[in-house]
């Protein structure tokens, strides 16, 4: 169980007063969620606040559970979250995390952090989208695809693309350090092994193809004519529909089979609130959450649900999801795949 004890340190006076005014920042964020944690659940979660919000807000006006969310930002969100549990480590006020990817989340399984559990819902969550020893539960997934312009004659086949096209100079794909991108090089780490993974990115190079912050740039660059393709995720491509782009996907294969990533949540160890973080917990794999999730946030239910309720656009996501990779077992190359590719991005 966490410790609440709280208390001050005198800096010395050679310590530079940015590092003071962070420090105290610091704190201070600190202080306030805990104050915040003594009344209510404290969620750290790494999903797009616009779709987890509502959700959060009907788990309270039906339990009468207070939440206090934590979000992060857009670009490293999933693992600035993540790497700030293993910072506090059991004295973390977080009682749950939802986070939107799953390696990050078998980091903290990995380090202790994570509680086990079993309850109703999670056994409508199939084998391949949970931790068999029941410290992590997936939900809501999205796939890895190609992006590109609905009329564009030449979008097929789009992973012979990659193989074959000598010039990528139009095409994009986000920096591969953290999110989904990060993902699928892990996946084709796990799959193909270290040199081909390897030979892989530096073709990519080679050939020019832009590198750039993240999906959602793919996403634009694409649906504003400035490339071609683009390999992103398929709620960014929903986000350039919605924006009235005619755009398309298909989803990216690795040896034939697809990349669906789940959102994850997990019971924190150090929890001081465990029924009712497991009550949420329940209520987040629930078949009414998951299709809320496909109606909003246009993601994939995993575990059983009313077929007839999938939104149709949703549909076909959901076949290819069933195609999928197990993207877990990519936590075991996980650590090696990260050191290398830092590796190229600082030298």
């Amino acid at each position: 169980m966490r410790s609440h004890r709280r208390g001050f340190v005198s800096a010395p006076r050679s310590l530079p007063w940015r590092l003071i005014g962070l420090v105290l920042a610091l704190g201070t964020a600190w202080y306030s969620i805990a104050r915040r944690a003594e009344h209510s659940l404290v969620i750290y979660c790494t999903h797009d606040l616009v779709y987890a919000e509502p959700v959060l807000e009907e788990f309270t006006r039906s339990t009468g559970i207070r939440v206090t969310l934590v979000g992060d930002t857009e670009a490293t969100k999933s693992l600035g979250l993540t790497e700030r549990l293993l910072r506090e480590g059991d004295q973390t006020p977080c009682d749950l995390f939802w986070n939107n990817e799953v390696l990050g989340t078998i980091r903290l399984q990995q380090q202790g952090l994570l509680s086990s559990y079993r309850g109703t819902n999670t056994e409508r969550i199939p084998v391949q989208f949970r931790d068999p020893n029941g410290q992590w539960y997936g939900f809501g997934g999205r796939l890895r695809v190609w992006i590109c312009a609905a009329d564009d004659s030449r979008r097929t086949p789009f992973d012979s693309l990659i193989s074959e096209a000598p010039d990528l100079r139009r095409v994009a794909v986000a920096k591969p350090l953290f999110g989904t991108t990060f993902t699928q090089f892990a996946v084709l780490w796990k799959q193909q092994g270290a040199t081909a993974t390897q030979a892989f990115h530096q073709s990519l190079v080679t050939r020019e193809c832009r590198i750039v912050a993240g999906n959602a740039m793919v996403r634009d660059m694409v649906a504003g004519g400035g490339c071609d393709y683009g390999m992103t995720d398929t709620d960014d491509v929903f986000a350039a529909l919605d924006a009235g782009y005619n755009v398309t996907m298909e989803p990216i294969r690795i040896a034939g089979r697809t990349i669906c990533i789940p959102n994850t949540v997990a019971l924190l160890e150090s929890t001081d609130r465990p029924e009712e973080a497991r009550q949420l917990l329940e209520y987040l794999l629930s078949e009414e959450v998951e299709l809320q999730l496909a109606r909003t946030a246009r993601q994939i239910p995993l575990g059983t649900v009313d077929r007839k309720k999938i939104p149709a656009e949703v549909q076909p996501l959901a076949e290819w999801a069933r195609e999928s990779w197990n993207v877990a077992d990519a936590a075991a190359v996980a650590g090696d795949c990260l050191e290398w590719l830092k590796a190229e991005y600082t030298r």
